[in-house]
């Protein structure tokens, strides 16, 4: 996947509008609870970071990065299918 320029505009379609704040909202509360796994999630799919590099950045094993980024890809996965009321 080729970097997004930070001049291109991204455009969310109306459908994927709530579930994007969704993502949001989940990420923030992964990153009141655990700041690691947040840090892992966001190198790895917000910037684009392999594993190794994913470690080496946040200067942990990577071991650590695949165990804490399993936890925290399931943790998201539960946390999404809450129901919101």
């Amino acid at each position: 996947m080729a970097p997004l320029k930070l001049d291109e505009v991204t455009w969310i379609p109306d459908d994927a509008v709530e579930p994007t704040i969704q993502l949001d909202e989940a990420l923030q509360r992964l990153a009141a609870l655990d700041e690691l796994r947040s840090r892992i999630l966001e190198q790895r799919y917000f910037s684009g970071l392999s594993l190794e590099e994913t470690a080496e950045a946040l200067d942990v094993s990577l071991a650590t990065v695949k165990r804490e980024l399993r936890a925290a890809r399931a943790w998201l996965a539960v946390e999404l299918r809450r129901d919101p009321s």
